[in-house]
């Protein structure tokens, strides 16, 4: 049993604020309106509810400021809501209805009062699907074509590729190849990581080859070895620095580990003070001014301040108070005055008293800024004097082990602050002498050859089974890119063999509708790019044997053509149950006459094996649908809804039943 679509119910979503019904359990629904009335948005409640996305409206949003939600109606404000009855593959009546936003959502179940669990993966099993990710990618490709996704019928490359896939049920070999692929990557990887082991260890080998040599040379000659290591300490000694002195023979091994280790507490002492030294200049930079000069700026500015306080707000009052007694007589002595010369001077005094009062707040602003500044040259006058100790005891320490040391002499100079660095450097080159220096001496001691012989078998060892790892790694890098590649192989094989049976489909809508007089018959090109299987539309001229890409040399209304040939060829041989409804949104537009009478004929053909949901907005080739589509048979059903107009509530739904059409016989001649 196939599944069925019985209604679909829309709410405070896209054009429909309040709820509205549409009746769907037809072969046929058409639907008429003209552009803006809504017959875009019941395809739309379709698509989210099947799908849970409507991805042009998120890419519209995509970068914009956050504001009205792409999918609520505007006059409703509530959350969204499409409800939609089916019949399942099973027979059984089940409805299901998503609510929410656009970015937050969720969809439920029933099966007649009874509410169901998991409803995504129950709308998937509705649909004889696995699962509700995979009903979503079919629905996208070949179940619901709306009107400004035509041209994506149309993705050559790896996405048709992926459609045919599908389509033919190449996702096994597919999923195998992609598998293979990955298996190699990883062994490519192993195999570089066993490249780098291996070639550590024979360099490991190499060096302990070299010292096992020379250990014997030593041990068959030890006065020479013995040279050799007295001749390396004096050139030691000649490349240290002035002011600094080795002392001591130093040709025996504890000699120049009590040297190492000497060397190495006056490294870590020097590198302190060094570092030390560095944020004593960091924070004697750090301090913008002395904090006296601070405070000084501080005390005049509140000095300021308080006057300009304290006479602003007096004088205002005064001149005010002033300005309102004013007559022909001293309100004090009653003499008699020039008011109007009085009144300009007492109006002079209070704009000047206004001004202080602006300047009273502008000082107030001026001393907040002063006391932070003071506080940072306070906080900084004290990092600065923290370092400055820091730095002091660094240098302490330093002189103190210069004293105390008996094997390495230092000039005091050296403990100098503004020297800590370059002593630091020139003791870290002597530790590095000094180590391969005490390395030399315990090569030339007795039981040294046995170890150093012991250490290279052993490293020998190791490389050999870091060899073994490497070629097993290689061989099975090589079978995994071998399986990759028969994959990839075979996957091309069976594309090129379902390419041949699924053109006739596409040329048979193609060739109805004939949408160009020179390129007429219309392929899937296939090729091979960068190791990947391209699917690529492709029409021919026979006659000139010319083919050509149709997005290069297509008109609009051509395309379109071109895009429903793959797109109802893909459709109609996607293999069993994957799903009983085909929706076209919009699908005639920039289409002749003659182009859209050989589309109702193949409509025809399509609603025997799908439920068909198609939409258009011009009003004749609606007429002609309705005429072409109305039943031919008792049990058969054809919809019809007329989108009147579009109102604040929603879209003015007019809705016929088309009848039995009447097939007259034809009269043969006597």
């Amino acid at each position: 049993m196939t599944a069925r679509l019985i209604s679909i119910e829309l709410e405070a979503f896209r054009g429909f604020a309040d709820a509205q019904r549409f009746d769907l359990d037809a072969d046929v629904v058409l639907v008429r309106g003209d552009n803006g009335s809504g017959k875009t948005s019941l395809i739309d409640g379709l698509l989210w509810l099947l799908t849970g996305e409507i991805p042009r409206l998120s890419k519209r949003a995509r970068g914009l400021r956050r504001g009205h939600d792409p999918l609520i109606n505007i006059y409703a404000g509530a959350p969204a809501r499409v409800r939609i009855s089916l019949v399942g593959m099973d027979g059984r009546t089940l409805d299901f209805e998503r609510r929410g936003t656009s970015t937050k959502h969720e969809l439920l179940a029933w099966a007649g009062d009874q509410s169901l669990p998991s409803a995504s993966e129950q709308l998937a099993y509705a649909f004889g699907e696995s699962s509700f990710a995979a009903l979503s990618e079919v629905v996208k490709r070949w179940g619901i074509l709306q009107q400004h996704a035509v041209s994506a019928a149309l993705d050559g490359g790896a996405a048709m590729h992926e459609r045919l896939s599908a389509t033919v049920g190449l996702e096994r070999i597919t999923r195998f190849a992609e598998s293979a692929a990955h298996t190699a990557k990883e062994l490519d990887k192993e195999c570089k990581r066993a490249q780098r082991v291996h070639a550590d260890l024979a360099q490991r080998h190499q060096t302990a080859q070299a010292s096992l040599a020379a250990a014997r040379s030593a041990l068959a000659d030890p006065q020479t070895a013995r040279a050799q290591l007295e001749a390396a300490v004096e050139d030691v000694r000649r490349e240290l620095p002035a002011g600094v002195v080795l002392q001591g023979a130093l040709a025996a091994p504890e000699d120049l580990l009590l040297l190492e280790r000497s060397v190495s507490a006056l490294l870590d002492l020097a590198t302190a003070l060094a570092g030390r030294q560095a944020r004593e200049l960091a924070a004697e930079s750090a301090v913008g001014g002395t904090v006296a000069a601070a405070e000084r700026n501080l005390a005049e500015l509140m000095r300021r301040a308080r006057e300009a306080v304290q006479q602003a707000p007096l004088r205002v009052q005064l001149a005010s108070a002033a300005v309102e007694l004013l007559g022909d007589a001293c309100p004090v002595c009653g003499q008699a005055i020039d008011e109007q010369h009085v009144r300009s001077r007492l109006t002079e005094l209070l704009a000047r008293s206004r001004q202080a009062v602006e300047t009273a707040a502008a000082t107030r602003k001026a001393v907040q800024r002063a006391q932070a500044r003071t506080q940072e040259a306070l906080a900084a006058e004290r990092r600065c004097s923290e370092a400055t100790t820091a730095r002091e005891q660094a240098a302490e320490q330093l002189r103190e082990a210069l004293r105390d040391t008996a094997v390495v002499r230092i000039q005091d100079d050296w403990a100098l602050p503004a020297n800590a660095g370059e002593l630091a450097e020139a003791l870290d080159s002597l530790r590095q002498r000094i180590r391969e220096l005490s390395a030399q001496a315990q090569r030339d001691q007795p039981g040294a050859l046995e170890r150093l012989s012991a250490e290279t078998n052993a490293l020998l060892d190791e490389v050999a089974r870091a060899q073994r790892d490497l070629q097993d790694a290689e061989a099975r890098g090589q079978r995994a890119s071998a399986l990759e590649q028969a994959a990839r192989q075979a996957a091309e094989r069976i594309v090129r063999r379902a390419i041949a049976k699924l053109e006739p489909s596409f040329a048979e809508v193609f060739d109805r509708m004939t949408p160009h007089s020179a390129f007429t018959e219309l392929r899937a090109g296939h090729d091979i790019y960068y190791a990947k299987n391209q699917i690529a539309p492709e029409v021919v001229d026979p006659d000139r044997l010319l083919a050509a890409n149709p997005a290069l040399i297509f008109s609009e209304g051509q395309l379109n053509v071109v895009a429903l040939s793959y797109f109802l060829g893909l459709a109609l041989n996607a293999r069993e149950g994957a799903l009983p409804f085909l929706v076209l949104d919009d699908p005639l537009q920039a289409m002749d006459a003659l182009a859209v009478w050989d589309f109702a004929e193949i409509c025809c053909r399509v609603r025997e094996h799908r439920q068909l949901i198609l939409s258009t907005h011009d009003r004749r080739f609606a007429s002609l649908l309705r005429r072409k589509l109305a039943p031919r048979e008792a049990d058969a059903r054809t919809l019809s809804y007329e989108f009147a107009g579009w109102t604040r509530k929603g879209p003015s739904v007019n809705t016929t039943s088309e009848p039995l059409a009447e097939v007259l016989p034809l009269r043969l001649a006597s």
